[in-house]
Formats: C-alpha cells, structure tokens, sequence
C-alpha cells in the first residue's frame, strides 16, 4: 500500500494468482492417498512403508497385529526394531531386512516374531 502525507492510502501493489489448478491437484492428490489408505487397510496381507532412512512411515492394521506394534507408536522408529524376522522359530535373526532376496538363501523359513510373544510363518517382499 501506497500512503499519501496523510497517511490515506493511494494505492495497491498487489499479485492476484489463480490458485484453481493447483488447488484442485492437491485435492485429487489428497483423495488419491486416502484411497491408497483404505485398500492398504482392507488387504489381507501386512503392510509397512518406510523413509528413505528405514523409518516406519506408515503400517496397514495387519501389520499393526502381526508386528504387535500399533501405528501410533511405530511411526518414525528403525524398521529393524518392529520387524523382527528369523529363520526358523528359533532359528538365527535376520539382521539386514533390505537384502532380501539377494542374499537370503531360498530354503530361508522366514518367522515374524511379534512384540507380545506370537510368532508367524511370513513370505516377505521388500521392494524400493
């Protein structure tokens, strides 16, 4: 705002951007992953995304249940301190969950410990 000596203003200097587009991308981004959460939360199957860091950013309530970690309390932590794998039930602990299947030989029994004791025969894929 231009102010004359009396402090009145004389003029506006001002930007107007039609923010149309862009808001209706944020919408159909927004809508899109709020789809992505509601099929990740109906399949049958855990699911568990990470960062780039290997920090838990998101898991379905299947993984919630077969890890024995609730989302709330996961988010952010190493993936290595939910994901608790061996081979066997009693069987060695894989230590480096992201070098499957390179180097994981196939007979590999895969065993989901989870946090209160229950423990799961698993298929795991990890994929970037």
């Amino acid at each position: 705002v231009i102010l004359d000596d009396q402090g009145r203003p004389l003029r506006l200097i001002g930007t107007n951007i039609d923010m149309t587009e862009l808001k209706s991308l944020a919408e159909a981004l927004h809508e899109e992953k709020e789809r992505l959460h509601i099929t990740l939360d109906a399949i049958g199957e855990g699911v568990i995304s990470t960062d780039s860091h290997l920090r838990i950013t998101f898991m379905n309530p299947v993984a919630e249940q077969m890890c024995g970690w609730p989302l709330d309390l996961a988010i952010g932590m190493p993936v290595a301190g939910v994901v608790r794998l061996t081979n066997g039930k009693d069987g060695p602990e894989i230590e480096n969950l992201t070098q499957y299947p390179r180097q994981w030989p196939a007979d590999y029994a895969l065993v989901l410990h989870s946090r209160d004791g229950r423990y799961f025969d698993v298929q795991q894929s990890v994929s970037p």
